[in-house]
């Protein structure tokens, strides 16, 4: 059931791609090359795996991209199981690198709109640890009230 899978991805991406499109993310490892959110190291990976040779991540196809989403995030958080709105903010949990599986397994007995308020908790509690917390901590309240919001309605709730 890959029912919500389209509409997700188009939610994630507007946040993933933000303003520009093409840039490059400096962190503690040096820069990342970055198209869509796709890092230059992951594309690499993905197309290794393909055997296609490798190229600048600039020149990533959207359909090369939304198969990485796919690999890489929906199928692994299981994306195409989940009830409709927890798929949304479990699929935006593993895009952005969280404990996501252990939240869906200790929230798995609860109906959907309960457990999108449950992930959101924990996701909130997780990220006030991170050492990025005060400098990016305002963006990613904005983003979660998006995907709060918008998981709340696909899962009929508000």
């Amino acid at each position: 059931m890959n029912r919500n899978k389209e509409l997700i991805l188009k939610i994630v991406l507007g946040w993933e791609i933000g303003p520009g499109r093409d840039h490059a993310n400096t962190d503690k490892k040096g820069d990342k090359r970055t198209r869509d959110g796709v890092t230059q190291p992951a594309y690499d990976h993905w197309r290794r795996s393909r055997k296609l040779p490798l190229q600048d991540v600039f020149k990533m196809l959207d359909a090369e991209r939304d198969a990485i989403y796919s690999d890489n995030y929906w199928v692994p958080v299981g994306g195409p199981v989940l009830p409709s709105g927890v798929d949304l903010i479990a699929f935006d949990c593993i895009v952005n690198g969280s404990r996501i599986l252990k939240w869906l397994a200790d929230s798995a007995h609860l109906a959907p709109a309960p457990r999108i308020q449950y992930i959101h908790a924990q996701r909130l509690g997780y990220w006030r640890h991170c050492p990025q917390w005060i400098a990016a901590g305002a963006g990613w309240l904005n983003r979660e009230k998006d995907i709060l919001k918008k998981a709340l309605l696909l899962a009929g709730g508000s």
